[in-house]
């Protein structure tokens, strides 16, 4: 397997499926800006995977500096394009101009993209951020991989896949007469319990909300505040 990530609070996690050491990427959850992710089966347990090579450097100080291979774009005979913010999953996926707005291992995936899965090279659109969640349904071949990557050829800048939603509609005031400050309290209704929530400004500067509740609690676990909460069950 070869991979070639640029990442930011990013977690993955890689399982093993087979003896021949089929890769397939589980889970992509945080920021990560993809540059290439390359999933294969090999057929000679001598090969060397890219978990033994060494993408770090030592500076002159001692510190070890960031220096992974320079990204080169392949792909193999099969391209589906992927554009979640002007695609379209009824789309063929063949062509830039046709991209789909979900990968098809997206639980959101439907028509052409959730039936069209397989041994592709899959190319995000630069300079989209793509939000959504991917559960692996498909393994590569040996010399026929299955890669998520992006065409420097299509779009700016970098393709992003984002495990996090963004809350929108935000209303300022409490919704209740109790809490103070009331001028100073934004809020929004969502359809989910969060765990965590991040600001991210105009300039790029993440900022951390803490989850507030009655009394206010120490945070202990940054992770998982919810942890330690209190909750009715039954007696």
């Amino acid at each position: 397997m070869h991979t070639k990530l640029k990442c930011r609070f990013q977690k993955f996690t890689i399982i093993d499926h087979q003896e021949n050491g089929v890769l397939r990427l589980a889970r992509i959850l945080g920021l990560a800006i993809i540059s290439l992710v390359t999933f294969s089966a090999e057929t000679n347990s001598a090969s060397r995977w890219s978990w033994q090579d060494s993408y770090a450097g030592v500076d002159a100080k001692g510190d070890l500096t960031w220096k992974p291979p320079p990204f080169v774009f392949e792909q193999s005979g099969s391209v589906r394009h992927i554009d979640f913010a002007s695609g379209d999953d009824a789309n063929s996926g063949e062509a830039p101009e046709t991209p789909w707005k979900h990968h098809p291992w997206d639980p959101s995936a439907a028509g052409k993209s959730a039936t069209g899965a397989g041994v592709h090279t899959y190319v995000f659109k630069r300079g989209v951020v793509y939000r959504g969640r991917l559960v692996v349904k498909d393994a590569g071949q040996a010399g026929q991989p299955i890669r998520l990557t992006s065409d420097p050829a299509w779009g700016t800048g970098e393709a992003v896949l984002c495990g996090s939603e963004v809350v929108k509609n935000w209303t300022k005031g409490a919704g209740h007469k109790d809490i103070p400050a009331l001028e100073k309290v934004w809020r929004a209704d969502l359809d989910f319990a969060p765990r965590s929530i991040w600001n991210v400004g105009k300039e790029g500067a993440i900022l951390r909300i803490p989850l507030a509740r009655t009394p206010n609690w120490k945070d202990s676990n940054p992770d998982d505040v919810k942890s330690e909460w209190w909750a009715y069950g039954a007696f």
